[in-house]
């Protein structure tokens, strides 16, 4: 079983019919659509994570649900319908964002291969999406141990200059900002690293004000 929908838009009734009936039978939350227009007008209401969908159709086309599609939700992954012989407009309709066609006629078999494929994609990109969003929760400021007035002014001067990309001159040196600052150990300070973008991977001292690296900690 999967919870993956995925949106059918197709104009002859007979295929539409038979791809709900396939991928509904290995699990998947289909609903369908027998036009472009109608299959745009469900895909606004609703976002879908697949749609495989027929190049020709009347009003709206192949191509403008593609459009319509990557526009509204680019991590959708669209599948497109083309005859033998339109293969130039199924690579025009991947080059809007589609992630592959299949040319009539196909197998349902072939159909849920495709499908699969597209599946493991979106699948994955979530994932990702899942894990970055754990890691930047981790290594968060907030994850900085000080309750030390003066710590937590260091802090803000860290987030402050962070999210600039602006440079300091030190003792005729540029200051460059760096993407893991951590807090050097000592007798009362405990360890600890936050991450700040758009820098370079050293470490400073705790003595921020005076912006020198630890040398026992440099790679």
């Amino acid at each position: 079983m999967t919870d993956t929908s995925v949106l059918i838009i197709d104009d002859e009734p007979l295929m539409r019919l038979s791809m709900v009936d396939a991928l509904s039978a290995v699990g998947y939350q289909v609903q369908d659509a027998s036009n472009g227009d109608q299959g745009i007008e469900q895909f606004r209401e609703r976002r879908f994570d697949l749609v495989v969908t027929d190049l020709r159709m009347p009003g709206s086309d192949g191509l403008q649900v593609v459009q319509a599609c990557k526009e509204r939700s680019p991590d959708t992954e669209v599948i497109v319908i083309t005859a033998h012989g339109s293969v130039g407009t199924a690579v025009q309709a991947m080059k809007l964002g589609a992630y592959d066609y299949l040319t009539k006629p196909f197998s349902m078999d072939e159909l849920l291969l495709t499908v699969d494929r597209a599946t493991k994609v979106v699948a994955l990109r979530q994932e990702n999406r899942a894990l970055r969003r754990e890691l930047e929760g981790k290594f968060s400021f907030e994850g900085i141990v000080g309750k030390h007035e003066g710590m937590r002014q260091v802090i803000e001067k860290i987030k402050l200059v962070a999210t600039t990309d602006a440079e300091k001159a030190e003792r005729g040196k540029k200051f460059l900002q760096m993407p893991y600052i951590g807090i050097v150990p000592d007798e009362t300070m405990p360890w600890s690293r936050s991450v700040a973008p758009r820098c370079r991977k050293r470490f400073l001292k705790r003595n921020y004000l005076g912006m020198k690296r630890a040398p026992s900690l440099e790679r």
